[in-house]
């Protein structure tokens, strides 16, 4: 677990320094934010699924204007939230998961005014990281998946250098190879992608 903890630490070290070196003179935008994802569920049988439960999260943002509008980005976010089965009429918790998305992408805003509407995405890797064991399969190995993601939002600027956030999220998983449900009943495996909508608030600091 230290050692996870760790690499994400020096990942995100690594990748601030990189954007502090490229930067120069150019503005620096941070953003930190709180907020709730939906979930995800897929259905296998009538009425049966297996759900990617809903939960709070929080996401911490740097980024670069580099270009006119376009802010080149690096995020991390994280949440703690549980994998669900029903089956046959009953449901219950099959693990807890530990969820951590890193991020590159970018922003592009779509006004210089104090409201500023923007849309973006970014290109990166999912860390699932189940905290305890499933009874019928024994325990579950972290994982780490390519994934997508996409947001949309606006900031709103009190002044030049402090504002709020807010904005609706999408991240995408590509084959997370979660719980597979199947004929010869429950194992690990892969499964297809998953869709996870959310939506956070915050506070945004520009600084040059």
């Amino acid at each position: 677990m230290k050692k996870k903890f760790f690499f994400k630490i020096f990942l995100l070290t690594s990748t601030v320094l990189f954007i502090n070196n490229n930067a120069n003179a150019q503005t620096v935008e941070l953003t930190a934010a709180y907020g709730y994802q939906f979930g995800s569920k897929s259905e296998y049988n009538w009425n049966d699924y297996v759900k990617f439960d809903e939960s709070d999260q929080y996401s911490f943002t740097i980024g670069v204007d580099m270009f006119e509008g376009v802010m080149t980005e690096v995020t991390y976010t994280h949440q703690s939230t549980s994998i669900i089965q029903r089956d046959n009429g009953k449901t219950e918790t099959l693990m807890n998961l530990n969820a951590d998305w890193i991020m590159i992408g970018g922003s592009k805003y779509l006004t210089k005014d104090k409201l500023r509407p923007f849309i973006g995405g970014g290109l990166g890797m999912a860390i699932f990281n189940p905290n305890n064991e499933i009874r019928r399969i024994g325990k579950v190995a972290t994982k780490l998946y390519l994934a997508f993601s996409a947001k949309a939002g606006v900031n709103y600027m009190f002044t030049e250098q402090l504002g709020i956030n807010v904005q609706g999220n999408l991240m995408i998983p590509i084959q997370w190879g979660g719980v597979y449900i199947g004929t010869g009943g429950l194992g690990v495996s892969g499964s297809s992608n998953i869709l996870i909508g959310g939506f956070s608030g915050g506070l945004v600091y520009r600084l040059k």
